[in-house]
């Protein structure tokens, strides 16, 4: 079995979309489809948890308000699916005005995108409020399992919304941001699923930060050094995925779902170590953590000023 995740760039072009259902029709062995909220289309654009953040703030209610909207409608309309989203966002807007409580209103975000995207793949839409559960700021695995399960059992393939579920009060719970990937490791772990796909808008893993140079992709590589990696400033997948993930024998996979036949990496429990270059900012010092050509972990202290040129030398160095 296969759980899939969806970024946040996933809904925002009828391309990706197609790309989702298309590989939705491709393998029947892809059951759990988990969505973000509508992410940003372009570089100035904002995404649409960052909208809900500031409306909890009471920023730019009203403007905010009208660009979630028309996000949502430009969706439905990319989908050919007509729900009053206007009416459901003045339910939660209202709700949220008595209960004050802010993480039930961003989670909104995930929430209707994946309600549209159900309906689009015609498969059914389970909240996440009814499969993953806190217990003391901590997942619930028991609990989440068996819901998972039975859920599973009864309608075989369903969507449901990253980043959030319900503690023990019931109250909606957020996890940190990227915590969709969080979702989807989870409900991997507790289907035991073969595979993790987790489609991004980028190509996979790079040796190198693309922000810094266009390196080469990492075709396999180990949950340890991915851990490595994401410590530092590959932001490709949550970083705590990998503690959900190793030792589960799951195989993560990172495409990008505007290039669904292109290469992915793939990331085991096992593999031998892959060279690669990243680095962690530390006020004004740069830690640069790197494999040599002999494998060794290696970490230089540099300049903030300078680090991107250290890298690129290293970099060029070692390939």
């Amino acid at each position: 079995m296969i759980v899939c995740k969806f970024g946040g760039t996933s809904t925002t072009s009828l391309k990706s979309i197609q790309n989702i259902k298309a590989l939705k029709e491709k393998n029947k062995k892809r059951q759990v489809f988990v969505f973000s909220a509508i992410g940003k289309k372009y570089q100035k654009d904002k995404k649409i948890t960052d909208l809900l953040i500031e409306i909890t703030q009471n920023i730019n209610v009203s403007k905010n308000k009208k660009l979630i909207l028309n996000k949502f409608n430009k969706l439905q309309k990319d989908l050919k699916i007509n729900i009053n989203v206007k009416k459901l966002l003045n339910k939660y807007y209202n709700y949220f005005l008595l209960t004050k409580n802010a993480d039930y209103l961003i989670s909104k975000g995930e929430y209707i995108t994946t309600l549209l995207m159900s309906k689009y793949l015609d498969i059914k839409f389970i909240p996440a409020e009814k499969i993953i559960f806190f217990q003391n700021n901590k997942i619930n695995y028991k609990k989440t399992k068996n819901k998972l399960i039975y859920y599973k059992n009864k309608y075989k393939i369903f969507a449901t919304c990253g980043f959030y579920g319900v503690n023990e009060n019931k109250q909606i719970k957020l996890f940190s941001r990227g915590g969709s990937d969080i979702t989807g490791a989870i409900i991997a772990k507790c289907l035991n699923a073969n595979i993790y796909e987790n489609w991004t808008d980028v190509y996979g893993v790079r040796q190198v930060n693309p922000k810094i140079t266009n390196s080469k992709q990492i075709k396999k590589m180990s949950y340890a050094d991915l851990d490595i990696m994401t410590r530092c400033d590959a932001n490709v997948i949550h970083n705590d995925c990998i503690e959900i993930l190793y030792g589960e024998k799951i195989k993560l996979k990172v495409g990008n779902i505007f290039d669904i036949k292109s290469k992915k990496t793939i990331v085991v429990d096992r593999y031998k170590k892959v060279k690669f270059v990243c680095c962690k900012i530390d006020k004004d010092k740069v830690i640069i953590v790197y494999r040599d050509k002999k494998l060794n972990l290696v970490k230089n202290e540099c300049e903030l000023s300078n680090y991107k040129e250290n890298i690129l030398k290293i970099y060029e160095k070692l390939y």
